[in-house]
């Protein structure tokens, strides 16, 4: 459903995502809405009470052309704003640290949720197997997680910068100001959820082989539906979605205002995918897709 005529109590959640964040919004909104105002101590606050219920009287009102100005005014106050401007040159000294320290690679060294077995199966068992180990293995998972807290760095810095060049690509776009409900963006006036994926998934490499590669950049939505379709149920939802894909698993920025620059926000394109679900089974669904995919 889009908020270019209207908006509903939903949207604003995702929006706002908190009750003062709505007054703030309707502080900035005086002038325009006649909005009541009541002055206490020599201080001018809404008044509340003749506001009455806070959704209500921003739909009642609602004009998409003078709100999302004023909401993308609200956004450029927030921490989030100011790290993705500034999370390229954190990105670029970051990096000078992490090549000085002789990482040479980008590779994953563990997964977050595997972690305990990582453990296990590189220290623990191998220790008990053999105690003289003990020191090498500490000092290797310890090497280890100083890799991954990098590449953690360096994906939340990419990720930010990432959505601050899409932000000041296009005036339609509205940031939400708190990710709930699963949705990071108004584009055009539709709510879209961002998914980043670190890869196109093994099941793409495994249909496609040694041509994985050249089928993913010839072919992006056919990686979309694969990603749509293999997604975890207990998040699953069929808002409209863009996806950042990391094609060759490299953490590189230059050159990524060329790539934002190159999509098209105001066409999605539908893509069709079949879902598995656990109680109901398979299930198609259609959903609008953006998409960035990021090569060397």
């Amino acid at each position: 459903m889009s908020i270019l005529q209207s908006i509903t109590h939903s949207d604003l959640s995702n929006i706002f995502g908190s009750n003062q964040r709505k007054m703030d919004f309707l502080t900035m909104m005086v002038d325009q809405w006649n909005v009541p105002t009541k002055v206490t101590k020599g201080k001018t606050t809404i008044d509340k009470k003749k506001v009455g219920n806070v959704d209500d009287y921003i739909i009642s009102r609602w004009d998409y052309s003078i709100c999302k100005m004023k909401i993308r005014e609200m956004f450029e106050t927030t921490d989030k704003f100011t790290r993705g401007r500034d999370a390229k040159d954190t990105f670029n000294l970051i990096k000078e640290e992490y090549l000085r320290r002789g990482f040479t690679d980008y590779n994953w060294p563990f997964a977050a949720i595997q972690f305990d077995d990582y453990i296990v199966r590189n220290a623990v068992y191998p220790t008990i197997s053999y105690t003289p180990n003990l020191n090498d293995l500490i000092d290797k998972t310890a090497r280890d997680v100083e890799k991954f807290t990098f590449l953690k760095l360096f994906n939340t810095l990419r990720n930010d910068y990432i959505e601050y060049l899409m932000y000041m690509e296009d005036e339609d776009i509205i940031p939400t100001l708190s990710h709930r409900g699963g949705v990071d963006f108004y584009i055009h006036g539709i709510a879209f959820d961002q998914k980043v994926s670190r890869s196109v998934t093994n099941e793409f490499k495994d249909k496609h082989g040694d041509m994985w590669r050249e089928q993913a950049t010839n072919n992006p939505l056919e990686v979309c539906g694969f990603l749509m379709s293999l997604g975890d149920e207990a998040r699953f939802t069929n808002v409209p979605r863009l996806f950042v894909i990391d094609v060759d698993g490299t953490y590189d920025l230059d050159g990524i205002e060329d790539k934002i620059s190159s999509i098209d926000f105001d066409s999605p394109t539908e893509v069709t995918y079949t879902y598995k679900h656990k109680t109901t089974g398979d299930k198609e669904y259609t959903c609008p897709v953006l998409y960035l995919m990021l090569t060397n």
